[in-house]
């Protein structure tokens, strides 16, 4: 399973993480405080935190994400620029999908899916515009032969990425 990768900064990012510690067993959520989001991660995953990206990956290596303010003018060159970076780290993105717009939690969103390493690798790139007008970029890579296994996980993740709630 590749590491997951991270964007080329297009800000200096001080501050844009901060965690927000949990209980043992519990799950954790992140503030992604440049892009004023929020996930949250199961607490059985490996998380490490820099100052420009959050990578998380299961035990097992199965599955990893990265989350990070990505570069471009538009989230055409936003794709565009994930996409070569996909390329560099496991090679060609096979049987790309059309970009698909979708919402979370009420801010625009767009999706491209694929395959990499003849068939052995799912990739989803999902781009948020930010309430602060930033792109959020989320790399997810599953091995295919886990996905059904954290399929759930997945979603929850997924179900989580919020704004950050204004005091």
């Amino acid at each position: 399973m590749p590491r997951a990768m991270s964007s080329r900064p297009c800000l200096i990012l001080l501050g844009l993480l901060c965690l927000t510690t949990a209980l043992p067993g519990q799950a954790r959520t992140i503030s992604l405080t440049a892009a004023e989001m929020e996930i949250t991660l199961p607490d059985t995953w490996k998380v490490e935190i820099d100052r420009t990206t959050v990578s998380a990956a299961t035990e097992d290596q199965a599955v990893s994400l990265a989350i990070t303010l990505a570069e471009g003018q538009n989230v055409t060159e936003v794709i565009r620029n994930a996409i070569g970076e996909i390329i560099r780290e496991v090679g060609p993105l096979e049987n790309p999908t059309e970009p698909t717009d979708f919402k979370v939690h009420g801010l625009d969103a767009v999706e491209i899916s694929g395959g990499a390493m003849d068939g052995q690798l799912n990739i989803t790139l999902s781009v948020i515009f930010t309430p602060n007008q930033k792109y959020l970029l989320i790399h997810t890579f599953v091995a295919t032969s886990f996905e059904q296994k954290y399929q759930k996980e997945i979603a929850t993740i997924a179900g989580s990425l919020k704004p950050l709630r204004r005091r």
